[in-house]
């Protein structure tokens, strides 16, 4: 995936120490992070509270996805030979065992 990037968004660490309130309050304002450059490279990105947690939202979302995505390919084409009840059978116990 390729980052487009804006002059206003670019943010040298050293301006970034020297300036916290002002670039602070700049991402208060706009709705797009910034990249804190060191020696000409991104090393870091500072995004406000909202855009943290709707990347953490999205991340969950594929994540679940991922995890039926393969629940349901193992519907459709099991691995094991065996069912869970002699996989319990074989170790000595039961549904019946296990609800309680």
């Amino acid at each position: 995936m390729k980052i487009v990037l804006s002059r206003k968004s670019l943010v040298p660490i050293s301006d970034l120490s020297n300036s916290f309130s002002k670039y602070y309050r700049k991402l208060k304002a706009q709705s797009e992070p910034l990249f804190i450059m060191k020696n000409n490279s991104i090393e870091a990105v500072m995004l406000n509270v909202e855009d943290y947690e709707s990347l953490l939202e999205a991340q969950e979302m594929y994540e679940e996805l991922q995890l039926a995505d393969i629940a349901l390919r193992r519907l459709e084409k099991p691995t094991l030979g065996q069912d869970f009840e002699e996989i319990l059978a074989e170790r000595g116990l039961s549904i019946e065992s296990i609800q309680d």
